[in-house]
């Protein structure tokens, strides 16, 4: 099941550098839920690149933030893991495990979105699954939000 808490995040449209409800960039989403979701504090990096299509400043960000996570296979990740994708050829976008093969991620042009990351479109740019050094031993009743409520989005297969 997704949790419920999700629904606040779609539809959060786009915003280079954003980090609030107002307006997100794929790493501000997780800047966003860690803190707001998981109570975790993770770095915001706003000031670290100029805009989203700026390769080398993402890539050295994604490189510096590595040291607090840890690299999980395909098939084994679990609610909070941040997926790294690979696009035009460099690790540059993120999108987080909300459970059932769903990530919630933004792109720019796009709103936040809850998506498939299996799926074609995305499967073969997986970088990396990384979980934060803060939730190794958690499970979904320990994180803080988690009250057993959860979502059914009736989506399938």
């Amino acid at each position: 099941m997704i949790p419920e808490w999700t629904n606040k995040y779609i539809e959060i449209p786009f915003l280079e550098h954003g980090r609030t409800p107002d307006g997100l960039d794929c790493w501000g989403l997780m800047y966003l839920i860690y803190n707001l979701e998981f109570e975790i504090s993770i770095p915001s990096y706003k000031d670290d690149y100029d805009t989203t299509d700026d390769l080398y400043s993402i890539e050295l960000a994604i490189e510096h933030e590595r040291s607090g996570w840890y690299e999980f296979p395909l098939g084994s990740e679990k609610l909070g893991d941040v997926i790294l994708f690979s696009i035009r050829g460099a690790n540059r976008h993120v999108g987080l495990v909300v459970g059932d093969g769903y990530m919630l991620h933004i792109m720019e042009g796009t709103e936040v979105t809850l998506e498939r990351y299996k799926a074609i479109k995305w499967v073969n740019r997986i970088a990396g699954i990384y979980r934060h050094e803060k939730m190794l031993d958690w499970n979904c009743t320990d994180i803080p939000w988690d009250d057993g409520a959860a979502v059914d989005f009736g989506i399938t297969g």
